[in-house]
């Protein structure tokens, strides 16, 4: 009997244990920790829940489907462990099975507004957004203060291109249980004129988001007198050809005296009320001395298309294995296209994937060039079209105004829309969409085709019949292509 009381007191403090790694956000720790409890206690469904919950937050989302099901075997009445279950479906991409167990999971408990909630983020990934937002408005009836349900609310309306309603929807960032960091504080620019006075603008997402916004400092500077940016020293090469801009300083550098303050992110409530007015011509330029010394690299492509490449953006990133392929992956969707040479512009961690490549793959390696995203931007003027995922070099090609396509993943950055091919952002990139989640080889064709066309129109040649493209071979394809 003690040694019964014994093992209780040890598993009830190991749970407790890995409820607090869980919250610190340790959830490789809280695994290990939850599945020593179910050594002591193997049937208890409560921990198993709970360890469905810590395997998908380690990113683990097959394992947490079936381990939230076997929880589900015991207590199928359990609207969380339905609600948990669509989660980590919706991680795997069973759009499907996703919706169905959400759908369990609010009927079970309808007046909860974290099932509503989860209901609508798996509508929103499933591209239904009229859909998510009626679970949203259903949150917000039961709990009217819920930031997260207005932040989601937010961006499902940025998503279906509704920026009057959206970006001042937006703002709610700051009130999030995790919210951005605001960087500065001080009065709030509102927009209105500022002759003689200080404006201080200030980064506080990704590289994307900063050069997205950049786009509207003519409009900024129109309105009054001295503006500093500040913003990530990888884009200071850029931000420094700036006409607009009368000072730089480096994120969480030492600020100057200012009168107002607004993050960069902000710029467009007060600038892009309406999708379909958005300007989406080009606003940046690399320096040409750059672009001249990188020229050489480039030379020895004389008529061929020159093509960059992106596979991946940075790994820190939260959903990059939304978004990022592998470098076989992409080669699919260039393999056998004749008249092409390839560029790598990638950078970090997947850069070894080129280098794992058998000899004589031809493609030609920029990392150890690229230092900044001035030099990327170098590099990219000497570019005929770079084919990528989702990164912020997206966004440079953009604002650049060179050719990008960008091969999106399923539940894509809502600011690219809900258009199949295009954005509102640049007149110059096309979109090419996962017709379902993990459907990678569905958009290579796609790609493959559409460059096939692309290049044989550039040389007046008559297009053949698509073909289906494999990665045999690839090896000996590009090495035609290394001079």
């Amino acid at each position: 009997m003690g040694t019964m009381s014994a093992m209780k007191t040890e598993a009830r403090a190991l749970h407790s244990r890995a409820i607090k790694l869980l919250r610190a956000g340790r959830a490789d720790e809280a695994v290990v920790v939850l599945k020593q409890v179910l050594n002591l206690f193997p049937n208890n469904s409560s921990v198993t829940l709970d360890l469905g919950s810590a395997l998908r937050k380690a990113g683990r989302f097959k394992e947490a489907a079936m381990t939230t099901r076997s929880a589900l075997a015991h207590m199928a009445d359990n609207a969380g462990a339905w609600s948990n279950l669509g989660n980590a479906l919706k991680d795997l991409g069973d759009i499907e099975n996703s919706l169905t167990a959400h759908g369990r999971a609010v009927a079970l408990a309808p007046k909860d507004p974290l099932y509503w909630l989860n209901q609508a983020v798996a509508l929103s990934f499933a591209g239904r957004p009229a859909e998510a937002l009626a679970s949203i408005g259903r949150v917000l009836e039961l709990q009217p203060g819920n930031v997260e349900a207005a932040w989601e609310r937010a961006q499902l309306l940025l998503m279906q291109g509704n920026f009057a309603d959206g970006w001042p929807a937006y703002e709610c960032r700051w009130q999030l249980s995790n919210p951005p960091p605001k960087l500065v504080t001080g009065p709030e620019w509102d927009g209105r004129p500022f002759p003689g006075r200080m404006l201080h603008l200030f980064c506080e997402q990704g590289f994307g988001d900063t050069i997205l916004a950049l786009r509207f400092l003519p409009q900024v500077k129109a309105l009054g007198g001295n503006i500093t940016v500040e913003c990530q020293p990888q884009i200071f090469p850029l931000v420094q050809r700036l006409p607009w801009v009368d000072r730089i300083i480096a994120k969480d550098g030492e600020r100057p005296p200012f009168d107002y303050c607004l993050s960069l992110m902000s710029l467009p409530r007060l600038f892009a009320s309406r999708a379909e007015a958005m300007n989406g011509a080009p606003y940046l330029v690399p320096s040409p001395e750059t672009e001249a010394c990188l020229a050489p690299l480039f030379a020895s492509a004389q008529g061929m298309t020159r093509i960059g490449i992106i596979w991946s953006g940075s790994t820190t990133f939260r959903r990059n294995n939304i978004r990022a392929i592998t470098l076989p992956t992409l080669l699919e969707a260039v393999h056998g296209v004749p008249g092409i040479r390839l560029y790598s512009l990638q950078k970090g961690p997947p850069e070894r994937e080129l280098h794992d490549l058998p000899p004589g793959h031809g493609i030609v390696d920029l990392a150890p060039h690229l230092h900044d995203f001035g030099d990327t931007a170098a590099a990219i003027r000497h570019l005929d079209l770079v084919i990528m995922t989702d990164s912020a070099v997206a966004h440079l090609c953009g604002a650049l105004g060179r050719p990008v396509w960008v091969l999106l993943g399923f539940g894509s950055y809502v600011l690219w829309g809900r258009n199949p091919e295009s954005t509102c952002w640049y007149d110059s990139m096309r979109l090419f969409r996962q017709d379902r989640p993990g459907d990678w080889a569905g958009v290579s064709h796609r790609v493959w085709n559409a460059l096939l066309d692309r290049t044989l129109r550039a040389n007046n040649d008559e297009t053949p019949a698509p073909r289906k493209f494999t990665l045999e071979g690839v090896g000996e394809q590009s090495r035609g292509h290394a001079q």
